[in-house]
Protein backbone atom coordinates (compact mmCIF):
# COMPACT_ATOMS: atom_id res chain seq x y z
CA UNK A 1 0.00 0.00 0.00
CA UNK A 2 1.76 3.88 -0.89
CA UNK A 3 1.96 5.74 2.20
CA UNK A 4 0.12 8.17 0.82
CA UNK A 5 -2.81 7.59 -1.43
CA UNK A 6 -5.35 4.88 -2.23
CA UNK A 7 -5.34 3.42 -5.65
CA UNK A 8 -7.69 4.07 -8.30
CA UNK A 9 -9.10 1.25 -10.69
CA UNK A 10 -5.95 1.28 -12.95
CA UNK A 11 -4.01 1.19 -9.64
CA UNK A 12 -2.74 4.19 -10.30
CA UNK A 13 -2.59 6.89 -7.59
CA UNK A 14 -4.58 9.98 -7.25
CA UNK A 15 -3.08 12.26 -4.53
CA UNK A 16 0.08 14.23 -4.76
CA UNK A 17 1.78 15.30 -1.43
CA UNK A 18 1.61 18.65 -1.41
CA UNK A 19 -1.96 18.30 -1.45
CA UNK A 20 -2.40 16.81 1.75
CA UNK A 21 -0.64 19.69 3.58
CA UNK A 22 -2.70 20.84 6.22
CA UNK A 23 -5.01 19.68 8.63
CA UNK A 24 -7.96 16.85 7.85
CA UNK A 25 -10.69 15.10 9.20
CA UNK A 26 -9.85 11.37 9.38
CA UNK A 27 -10.91 8.31 10.44
CA UNK A 28 -9.09 5.23 12.14
CA UNK A 29 -9.85 2.53 9.45
CA UNK A 30 -6.86 0.14 10.32
CA UNK A 31 -4.33 -0.57 13.14
CA UNK A 32 -1.45 -3.19 13.57
CA UNK A 33 1.42 -4.06 15.87
CA UNK A 34 4.60 -4.43 14.39
CA UNK A 35 8.20 -4.40 14.81
CA UNK A 36 10.27 -1.43 13.96
CA UNK A 37 13.24 -1.80 11.85
CA UNK A 38 15.48 -1.23 15.22
CA UNK A 39 13.23 -4.15 16.53
CA UNK A 40 11.17 -2.04 18.58
CA UNK A 41 7.42 -2.78 19.10
CA UNK A 42 5.08 -0.03 17.61
CA UNK A 43 1.51 0.25 16.33
CA UNK A 44 1.01 1.49 12.92
CA UNK A 45 -1.80 3.32 12.26
CA UNK A 46 -4.09 3.60 9.69
CA UNK A 47 -6.62 7.25 8.73
CA UNK A 48 -8.37 7.87 5.63
CA UNK A 49 -8.80 11.98 5.33
CA UNK A 50 -11.52 13.01 3.70
CA UNK A 51 -11.48 12.63 -0.16
CA UNK A 52 -10.10 9.14 0.32
CA UNK A 53 -6.04 9.36 0.50
CA UNK A 54 -4.65 7.09 3.19
CA UNK A 55 -2.33 7.91 5.45
CA UNK A 56 -0.06 6.37 8.42
CA UNK A 57 1.55 6.88 11.94
CA UNK A 58 3.98 4.72 13.72
CA UNK A 59 3.82 5.04 17.47
CA UNK A 60 6.73 3.15 18.92
CA UNK A 61 5.76 1.19 22.49
CA UNK A 62 8.02 2.38 24.39
CA UNK A 63 8.33 5.07 27.48
CA UNK A 64 9.76 7.94 24.98
CA UNK A 65 7.15 7.21 22.46
CA UNK A 66 4.42 7.24 24.79
CA UNK A 67 3.17 10.77 24.36
CA UNK A 68 2.09 9.63 20.88
CA UNK A 69 0.07 7.02 21.86
CA UNK A 70 -1.66 9.14 24.35
CA UNK A 71 -2.05 12.01 21.59
CA UNK A 72 -3.82 9.20 19.35
CA UNK A 73 -5.86 8.20 22.36
CA UNK A 74 -7.05 11.75 23.54
CA UNK A 75 -7.83 12.37 19.99
CA UNK A 76 -9.95 9.56 19.06
CA UNK A 77 -11.52 10.26 22.63
CA UNK A 78 -10.27 6.73 23.87
CA UNK A 79 -11.08 5.10 27.27
CA UNK A 80 -8.37 5.86 29.69
CA UNK A 81 -8.37 4.86 33.66
CA UNK A 82 -4.97 5.82 35.36
CA UNK A 83 -3.04 7.17 32.25
CA UNK A 84 -3.71 3.52 30.90
CA UNK A 85 -5.90 2.93 26.79
CA UNK A 86 -8.68 0.81 28.07
CA UNK A 87 -9.90 -0.61 24.73
CA UNK A 88 -9.01 -3.26 21.96
CA UNK A 89 -8.35 -2.99 18.64
CA UNK A 90 -12.02 -2.96 17.76
CA UNK A 91 -13.06 0.10 19.56
CA UNK A 92 -10.16 2.04 17.60
CA UNK A 93 -11.16 1.45 14.27
CA UNK A 94 -13.62 3.99 12.85
CA UNK A 95 -12.91 6.18 15.26
CA UNK A 96 -12.67 10.17 14.09
CA UNK A 97 -10.10 12.80 14.16
CA UNK A 98 -8.31 15.81 13.18
CA UNK A 99 -4.62 15.09 11.77
CA UNK A 100 -2.13 17.74 10.52
CA UNK A 101 0.11 16.55 8.08
CA UNK A 102 2.92 18.22 6.63
CA UNK A 103 5.48 17.60 3.81
CA UNK A 104 8.54 15.20 4.83
CA UNK A 105 11.12 13.93 2.49
CA UNK A 106 11.31 10.04 1.73
CA UNK A 107 14.62 8.08 2.01
CA UNK A 108 15.28 8.78 -1.55
CA UNK A 109 14.33 12.28 -1.22
CA UNK A 110 10.89 12.07 -2.71
CA UNK A 111 8.53 14.42 -0.68
CA UNK A 112 5.79 12.63 0.89
CA UNK A 113 3.21 13.93 3.37
CA UNK A 114 3.31 12.74 6.68
CA UNK A 115 0.75 12.84 9.82
CA UNK A 116 2.88 15.32 12.37
CA UNK A 117 -0.24 15.50 15.03
CA UNK A 118 -3.36 14.29 15.77
CA UNK A 119 -6.25 15.91 17.63
CA UNK A 120 -9.78 15.70 18.73
CA UNK A 121 -12.62 17.01 16.63
CA UNK A 122 -13.53 20.35 17.14
CA UNK A 123 -16.74 20.41 19.55
CA UNK A 124 -19.36 21.76 17.25
CA UNK A 125 -18.46 19.00 14.34
CA UNK A 126 -20.81 15.93 15.13
CA UNK A 127 -21.27 15.38 11.07
CA UNK A 128 -19.47 11.93 10.21
CA UNK A 129 -17.03 11.86 7.35
CA UNK A 130 -18.64 11.47 4.19
CA UNK A 131 -16.64 8.84 2.64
Amino acid sequence: MNEFATPNEDDTFEFEPETLVGTHRAECIGLERKQSKQGNPMWVWNFKLEGGACLFLRTVIQPAGAWKIAQAATALGLPQVDGKIKCGISDIIGRECMVEVSEDSSYDGTPRPQIDKLMPLPKDDGDAIPF
